[in-house]
């Protein structure tokens, strides 16, 4: 089986602490000695963009997220249970087109959701706004020059 160790394992590694650092690495080497050990258990994860993400457990709290597939095992990320795995469900290891080299690459789908909520957010806001003054306006119909004013403005610098 072919062992390999991705730059973002190693830049995720370098940020926890030194106990923690020291867990991953007796880990990381048993695993590598051992993959099929009864003690090293994969734990697939379903939200994983990438169907071939695992996580394996280092202690309580720290999850090694691994890459596996028939022959390789590459480890990918490390760091605190759920930051660990929101890491592996915007990530996918793929092949770079020209080179031929694996990459694991970010996937960003949800900032257009969070895009269509804002506008969402906005639209709604504007019928409010447009309900209140249509209200205002009939219970004060000497208010509408001011009111038409302040809709303008409101619609350009706010909305």
């Amino acid at each position: 089986m072919n062992f390999r160790i991705a730059d973002t394992f190693i830049a995720s590694l370098a940020k926890l602490t030194g106990n923690e650092q020291k867990a991953v690495k007796t880990t990381a080497f048993d695993l590598q000695l051992n993959p099929a050990h009864p003690g090293m258990q994969f734990h697939k994860l379903n939200a994983a963009r990438d169907p071939n993400f695992c996580s394996l457990r280092v202690n309580r709290d720290i999850r090694l997220i691994v890459h596996r597939s028939a022959n390789n095992l590459l480890l990918c990320y490390v760091d605190h249970h759920d930051k660990a795995y929101r890491w592996a469900e915007r990530r996918k290891l793929e092949t770079h087109p020209k080179t031929g080299a694996a990459q694991l690459v970010e996937i960003r789908e949800k900032v257009r959701e969070v895009e269509r909520l804002y506008e969402a957010h906005i639209g709604a806001a504007t019928a409010f706004h447009n309900f209140r003054t249509e209200r205002c306006i009939l219970i004060f119909p000497w208010k509408n020059a001011i009111l038409e004013k302040f809709r303008q403005y409101a619609i350009k610098h706010i909305f």
